[in-house]
């Protein structure tokens, strides 16, 4: 067989390997998608379920970090006191940052935060919206409460607010605590969720899924694309890793967390530039427990423009590349080091499954009159149209969660338009990737860690 024989049968191969491989990704999302918030509990009946086990609703904090938030955080509060869930059985906890008053904002976090306490509180009552502010000496690391003036990080943030409450006399009424980003908008009936895996199963930590799907309508084709991208990976290896009960890293939103749990362990680990990751790690090496699957979804941003995703997705990557060394020199079995290996490696550079199925199908378009069979490279084009639909489809299926004043003519447009630009998607997925890998290898010790700015919010009623 000649090298052009070779060749040629190796594209067949790639883009008939990549078909099966899109195949499977479209049955993992039908299958759960289903999934999602499959039960139906009213407030009535968990509670009765609750008492029926002789246990009453656990008692959740919501730990909200939010520096240069201001554009966001009014509708998240607002949002999160109309979660169908006793208001003595739940509270709110707002952690802006001292050093907010050092930037140059147009809205101040926490002046927002101040006016919600005082429209909530004397209707929820006095502990039910809370705002904590970061010191700008705090060192960041629990327990260490040397003025040492670290950087500003989420980690940081969820550490002191875990200190302040520790410490306060709503500590032992609390049951779990639950993190989510500010402009984070959590299902009215997640916590009757919790509430039911907490006492049907004991979790110590539950994850749910995260579509950045709430500001569609202000943001460029590559925003919508990092959304899209976002959902496929929760809606496929999220779920299925968690009901299977493998190890799987924390979202760093839409979790919740067992308070004694999180105390065993130290808090969040303020260096690393994903400490969702690194804390379910972490939690898995020293303790052997993990996540459950928590079905209802939360409602986020996602980054406005290219520059955005690049430098998001880029700390996503390293951030998890970075987890290497901590799984490298753990005390694990080698199989399941292998395993966390590949997960890494999976869920980070996946997209090059993408480009294989892609560019094989084009070649064997573009070259369909010297290839063995002509026939077949047409038919292989035409199921790829399929294999491109997958943004599409992804699309299609979070309509409802997506601007609901878009209309069928415009839906149809960007399903069109996801459609033409799935090719050009796959190298811009590949731009912070592999800028994360590079720095990885080459900037170790430049480690830095940046927020996802916000689109501007109109305030909800």
């Amino acid at each position: 067989m000649s090298n052009y024989q070779i060749f040629i049968y190796a594209m067949y191969t790639c883009f008939i390997a990549g078909a099966f491989n899109h195949i499977y990704i479209v049955w993992q999302l039908k299958k759960y998608f289903k999934k999602i918030k499959n039960y139906n509990f009213d407030i009535n009946s968990i509670d009765l379920f609750a008492e029926n086990n002789k246990e009453s609703l656990p008692k959740i904090a919501i730990f909200v970090p939010a520096r240069n938030e201001g554009y966001v955080i009014e509708n998240t509060i607002k949002r999160l006191s109309k979660l169908d869930y006793p208001k003595d059985k739940y509270s709110i906890f707002i952690i802006v940052d001292e050093r907010e008053l050092d930037d140059d904002v147009e809205i101040c976090t926490k002046v927002i935060v101040e006016k919600s306490i005082c429209k909530l509180n004397p209707q929820y009552g006095e502990d039910f919206v809370n705002c904590i502010e970061v010191p700008k000496y705090y060192s960041g690391t629990f327990g260490d409460d040397k003025w040492t003036f670290e950087k500003s990080t989420k980690g940081r943030a969820l550490n002191y607010a875990l200190e302040i409450i520790k410490h306060n006399t709503k500590w032992v009424n609390i049951d779990m605590i639950g993190v989510l980003d500010a402009d984070g908008r959590l299902d009215v009936d997640v916590l009757k969720e919790v509430a039911f895996k907490r006492i049907s199963f004991r979790s110590k930590i539950l994850q749910g899924p995260v579509f950045q799907v709430s500001n569609f309508s202000q943001i460029s084709i590559v925003g919508i694309f990092a959304g899209l991208e976002l959902a496929i990976y929760h809606m496929t290896t999220l779920p299925r890793r968690l009901l299977s009960h493998k190890i799987q890293f924390l979202a760093g939103t839409n979790y919740f967390i067992d308070k004694n749990l999180i105390l065993e362990v130290n808090g969040w680990n303020q260096y690393t530039m994903v400490e969702d990751a690194e804390l379910a790690l972490r939690i898995y090496i020293e303790k052997e427990i993990k996540a459950d699957w928590l079905s209802c979804p939360e409602i986020e941003q996602s980054p406005e423009n290219f520059k955005i995703y690049k430098k998001q997705r880029e700390r996503w990557v390293r951030g998890h590349l970075e987890l290497i060394k901590d799984i490298f020199k753990s005390k694990l079995l080698f199989e399941d080091k292998l395993n966390l290996f590949f997960k890494i490696f999976i869920s980070q550079f996946r997209f090059l499954f993408d480009f294989i199925t892609i560019s094989s199908a084009l070649f064997l378009l573009l070259f369909s009159h010297i290839t063995p069979f002509p026939l077949l490279s047409l038919s292989l084009l035409i199921i790829s149209i399929f294999i491109w639909d997958l943004y599409g489809l992804m699309y299609r299926m979070l309509s409802t969660y997506i601007d609901q004043n878009m209309t069928s003519k415009n839906k149809l447009k960007l399903t069109l338009k996801l459609f033409v630009f799935m090719p050009v998607m796959i190298f811009i997925q590949a731009a912070p990737r592999f800028q994360a890998l590079k720095n990885f290898l080459f900037y170790r010790k430049k480690i830095e860690w940046y927020k996802t700015e916000r689109t501007k919010e109109i305030i909800t009623e």
